[in-house]
């Protein structure tokens, strides 16, 4: 039982979203040894990542792995894979699950799309009412992109109502230490309200208030 703790647990991860937050964390699953698909929706993106590993919300310096398969196709992303990260804006979270949803079985599935869905409603909602039989998580943080892409040391929040033991063994590092609630609606209300605070703060410090 003592040689289980240290054993490492590798999972077949797919990222919804080639953007800055999809791609970084895509990096930092390959760095931990997992397989890594990401799906993004425009075709000529996907195509051109596969192609340089760049991404284009991302510095140059950033680089990903060679084998972290790029992809426009759903059903190719979704294949064989044990977890489905979702990181698409959170205006295009229930398009794309609804789109996704015939390719998706068992899988559980981590949102990481930070805002409501239409009529304010909670992303996870959005989630559960379209996967009524998978387990939803919320992965959130105090995160930025390029700090975890970079390897930075940083911190998350996995919240979920069911076990959550193996999926943070999955994400953790020496470099991402997660925290793990069962708090669904305050982590994704504090998410979505984080955005709105800083563009205000960014704005009394822009006129000159501090």
């Amino acid at each position: 039982a003592i040689l289980l703790l240290f054993i490492q647990i590798l999972m077949d991860f797919t990222v919804f979203g080639g953007g800055s937050w999809g791609t970084a964390l895509a990096i930092h699953l390959r760095r931990n040894n997992h397989t890594v698909k990401i799906w993004e929706f425009n075709r000529e993106q996907a195509e051109q990542m596969q192609k340089s590993r760049f991404c284009p919300l991302l510095p140059e310096k950033v680089l990903i792995p060679k084998d972290i398969f790029i992809t426009s196709s759903l059903e190719k992303a979704v294949e064989n894979t044990d977890v489905i990260l979702v990181a698409v804006p959170s205006d295009k979270v229930e398009t794309t699950i609804t789109n996704a949803k015939k390719f998706i079985s068992n899988q559980e599935v981590l949102l990481c799309s930070k805002g409501f869905a239409s009529r304010q409603r909670l992303q996870s909602d959005v989630l559960q009412q379209n996967l009524p039989h998978n387990a939803i998580y919320c992965l959130y943080g105090p995160t930025l992109a390029i700090e975890l892409a970079n390897g930075l040391l940083t911190g998350i929040v996995l919240a979920g109502k069911s076990d959550k033991s193996a999926l943070k063994k999955a994400l953790k590092s020496d470099i991402l230490r997660v925290e793990t609630t069962d708090d669904m609606i305050g982590v994704q209300v504090g998410a979505a309200l984080k955005n709105v605070i800083a563009i205000l703060i960014g704005i009394a410090e822009g006129v000159g208030l501090g």
